[in-house]
């Protein structure tokens, strides 16, 4: 699927999949940086939701994986490339406290951009260090 172009918008099939997961090109419009995601349908739900402002209800784990990795934004300012990495979320987010944030060294917790998610924690569990480059 792609992003919908405008916030709340419908997300556009790019190709018919045949399982429960939905894999996305890459980020929303206006991000900086390619980092194209797999979803199964409780991630891609919390996802969805997340970026229509909708409140985000989860009721069993999800999963998600990014094989190119991704650019987070960084403790002490600018912004720092995690390498391939699956991605948890529950709906216990207090069974995540006790993991590292910050996304450095090892699996580590992180929540959603922006100042209004820091309640979106999820588990981010890197599966090879990216690359220097």
């Amino acid at each position: 699927m792609d992003y919908p172009a405008s916030k709340g918008g419908e997300f556009r099939i790019l190709r018919k999949g045949t399982s429960e997961w939905t894999c996305l090109p890459g980020p929303p419009p206006g991000s900086k940086h390619d980092a194209p995601g797999c979803f199964d349908s409780v991630f891609f739900q919390w996802v969805k939701d997340d970026l229509a402002g909708r409140a985000q209800h989860i009721e069993r784990l999800g999963v998600s994986y990014m094989f190119m990795g991704q650019w987070v934004p960084g403790a002490s300012g600018g912004e720092f490339h995690v390498g391939p990495h699956i991605m948890v979320v529950t709906p216990h987010p207090e069974d995540l406290q006790g993991f590292t944030r910050g996304g450095w060294n090892g699996t580590y917790i992180i929540h959603l951009p922006g100042p209004d998610q820091v309640d979106k924690w999820f588990l981010v569990i890197p599966v090879h260090q990216a690359d220097e480059r």
